[in-house]
């Protein structure tokens, strides 16, 4: 299977905090700016942000010198940034710089805290279509990864799918204006191109469409159980909460599922699997009510030496 680079997208200008690298940002930017503008250069940027050396911002955008804080404050200026993003900025360009395990990952947390995960993301159309196949939304992810050559042939391959079923789910993204033709660059053959790189389902687990794929996707997770595999993996927890305390859970898990998001996502596939990760709380018990000789007052528990409340677990059971 062949992997190639697709055209950088200037339909729009980037978001900086979207971005987990400074240099795709930069790149991105320029790339943008040169489509609005095919005289613009790195000599002319460079000009434009008050440098003598007319080929510094090109050596920065292909990573042959570090970014300094001059150039980012003089970004910035041009940019006219506010303080926030101009910090985004240099986590950025700290995270990307630093060579220790612990510190990357340190400036990492930093950036996943000011990362605009939902701006990044598009909604999708007519979700109802969208979710009529559980197949559809993985195929437009593998037709957004840059390193994919998504021809037909290849498409059918990775997915396992006849050219009728195929012909189908690509007119659908199509339709959904979701994915478009492309020229391809090393053969004749028809390659497809995504036009976001992320994108949301709007809608409650009410609707019947959002059902009726979480219910295909616990389905799909049972034809798992099956296949004893090192990459299947299941893990099960209890807790007792009361209405608060689900409610600060519901947000933490939203708020863990856009930075594993903004962690893990990213444009490419080569050598890699590609995952599907559930998401499910609903409870086992109806609303249990308390002793009657149980008062309102906390209890101290002696072994936790600490209050307990119906809003904690003790001691969460871990399947």
């Amino acid at each position: 299977m062949q992997f190639r680079q697709n055209l950088i997208s200037t339909n729009r200008k980037p978001r900086l905090r979207t971005y987990l690298s400074l240099t795709r940002y930069l790149n991105e930017y320029f790339a943008y700016r040169r489509s609005k503008d095919p005289t613009f250069s790195y000599e002319f940027w460079a000009e434009e942000l008050g440098f003598k050396s007319k080929a510094s911002v090109r050596m920065i955008c292909q990573g042959k010198r570090n970014i300094t804080e001059n150039f980012l404050h003089a970004f910035a200026k041009y940019e006219k940034l506010d303080t926030e993003d101009l910090d985004f900025l240099q986590l950025l360009n700290f995270h990307q710089k630093v060579r220790s395990p612990s510190l990357k990952q340190c400036f990492l947390e930093k950036i996943l805290e000011k990362f605009d995960i939902t701006s990044s993301q598009k909604d999708i159309r007519n979700h109802v279509l969208y979710l009529s196949s559980r197949m559809t939304p993985v195929l437009h992810l593998l037709i957004s990864f840059e390193d994919f050559e998504a021809t037909e042939k290849n498409i059918k391959n990775v997915l396992n799918l006849d050219s009728k079923t195929l012909a189908q789910h690509l007119g659908i993204l199509k339709d959904l204006d979701l994915i478009r033709r492309a020229n391809n660059l090393t053969n004749d053959e028809c390659c497809w191109v995504s036009n976001a790189k992320m994108f949301k389902i709007p809608g409650e687990i009410s609707d019947p469409a959002i059902a009726l794929f979480h219910e295909q996707s616990m389905l799909e997770a049972q034809e798992k159980l099956k296949q004893f595999s090192k990459y299947n993996q299941f893990r099960t927890l209890y807790f007792s909460l009361d209405e608060a305390a689900f409610n600060d859970f519901y947000e933490t898990m939203q708020n863990m599922a856009n930075g594993l998001k903004a962690k893990y996502c990213n444009d490419h596939i080569a050598n890699k699997r590609l995952f599907k990760f559930n998401f499910q709380i609903f409870p086992v018990t109806d609303l249990i009510k308390p002793r009657k000789d149980e008062t309102s007052s906390p209890q101290i528990d002696p072994q936790l030496n600490e209050t307990s409340s119906n809003s904690t677990s003790r001691s969460p059971l871990t399947l």
